[in-house]
């Protein structure tokens, strides 16, 4: 009673405090928010991070233009790492650890962080490592920290479902009322605010992204509701993807949705007509042939020889600068130096593995592929681990999104310059979560099992519940 006292004496005190700096009559309405939301954060310090995780991929302050001055991304990061340290230092309900995919993850920073200082413009890599990459780094760790709990990733596929199914609304929207087109028939989002959406083939990414956590609802449902949710987000995701006319985001696609396919069903005579079909008819949904850049119009096909262009400049830089790369964010800047033809305009890479050789080097390349390497091998082995356990089918459902979510971006990345964007590093922060999960709840009721058979018959523990005589 005296602590709850005392509680609302601060807080009242504290909102007398700000209405006297502040005459607005919405101040203590707002320092209530304000407590509620550092309340919130010290109790689900995951779910403020995953709603940061949430708001710079999907963009969803920038396709939802109300949301901008609230700066909620702000917001939301600073009280979700803020929570984290509170809970590393002093609660101690955060225990840092490092796995091997994170390992490899704080290798690669190091060697792009070195690369820094001998990139060719110094001023384009240390602000884009400054600004964007430390605090992508920083948020990947406190995530995989904070994500300990079935409900954590419970939320995060939640989470992902109702974002990518929104961003798939707008999507479609745009497309059917013809707001906001690229090359005329492509369907982009808040070009108007340089969002990273505006690029087709970059929508198709994030949609693919949730479409792998929509399929795990649809695939391996837990919970009422959750198949009608997962065929929802799955319909609206697929007609969003064809409203981009992404040709990677359509390779993204099909490798999502036959390894889906494949692990659910082990007929492969059945594979064998599923996956084609569905092919099928998203190609000629796409309607690719009236695409103004790589459709029947284009008879050079720019795209597809801009992207050649821009894979044979990486390999220049690379064999200029074998070790370093041109440094961070310089791909584009050096473009014109490294490639054999001459365009109206500057490139990046358009590909997450020449990105990273023209502006890495060959070492931070094979650092790179580690860490893809690292995250596939976590995920199986996990995966593996929870289908032991016949009450793990969520955190196994859970487990397979993530897995189809690095298929996609290694397949639709290939065709993207987003080694240094929020997917990749989401994924790798779940599934390092995940890992620690499985083999501490797994391995940890495997030793409760084995402890208890080796105790003699008259020795056994008595089942919970159980009154003894």
């Amino acid at each position: 009673m005296n602590l709850q006292l005392l509680i609302a004496a601060c807080s009242a005190l504290l909102v007398s405090l700000a209405w006297r700096m502040s005459t607005n009559p919405y101040t203590p309405l707002l320092v209530v928010i304000l407590f509620v939301c550092i309340v919130s954060a010290l109790s689900w310090p995951s779910a403020f991070l995953m709603l940061f995780v949430i708001f710079s991929v999907f963009r969803i302050h920038e396709v939802l233009p109300v949301l901008q001055p609230m700066q909620i991304p702000l917001l939301l990061s600073e009280l979700g790492l803020a929570s984290v340290l509170w809970h590393m230092f002093l609660s101690r309900r955060v225990k840092p650890f490092l796995s091997h995919e994170l390992i490899a993850m704080l290798t690669f920073f190091a060697i792009v962080s070195l690369g820094v200082f001998f990139a060719k413009t110094y001023d384009l890599a240390y602000s884009y490592w400054s600004e964007n990459y430390i605090k992508l780094i920083m948020i990947t760790l406190a995530l995989a920290w904070s994500m300990q709990e079935p409900s954590d990733f419970r939320s995060a596929t939640y989470f992902i479902t109702f974002s990518g199914t929104l961003i798939g609304a707008m999507t479609i929207w745009n497309r059917v009322s013809g707001t906001g087109l690229v090359e005329l028939t492509r369907s982009a989002l808040a070009a108007e605010f340089g969002s990273p959406l505006s690029d087709p083939n970059v929508l198709a990414l994030t949609l693919i992204f949730s479409l792998s956590y929509a399929l795990s609802l649809l695939l391996s449902p837990t919970r009422a509701g959750d198949r009608t949710l997962g065929i929802a987000a799955t319909a609206v995701a697929t007609a969003a993807v064809i409203c981009t006319q992404s040709r990677g985001g359509l390779l993204a696609f099909v490798a999502v949705i036959g390894v889906g396919v494949a692990r659910m069903l082990k007929s492969r005579g059945t594979i064998l007509v599923i996956v084609p079909a569905v092919v099928a008819g998203l190609y000629f949904g796409m309607d690719l042939s009236q695409r103004v850049s790589g459709g029947d119009a284009d008879l050079t096909d720019e795209s597809a020889n801009g992207r050649l262009y821009a894979w044979q400049a990486a390999i220049g830089m690379a064999i200029d600068r074998p070790l370093t790369g041109v440094g961070m964010n310089n791909f584009a800047n050096e473009f014109y130096t490294y490639t054999p033809v001459w365009l109206d305009r500057p490139i990046t890479a358009h590909s997450i593995w020449f990105q990273v050789l023209g502006e890495v080097g060959v070492p931070g390349l094979l650092v790179f592929i580690t860490i893809i390497v690292l995250a596939f091998r976590s995920l199986i082995r996990t995966d593996r681990l929870l289908s032991q356990r016949a009450d793990a089918r969520e955190m196994q459902g859970f487990t397979s999104a993530t897995l189809l979510a690095l298929v996609g971006l290694c397949v639709g990345g290939s065709f993207l310059s987003q080694a240094y964007d929020w997917i990749l590093y989401v994924i790798l922060a779940m599934s390092a979560a995940l890992s620690r999960w499985a083999a501490t709840e797994v391995v940890h009721d495997a030793h409760q099992t084995q402890s208890r058979s080796s105790r003699p018959a008259n020795q056994q523990l008595a089942p919970p519940f159980v009154r003894l005589p």
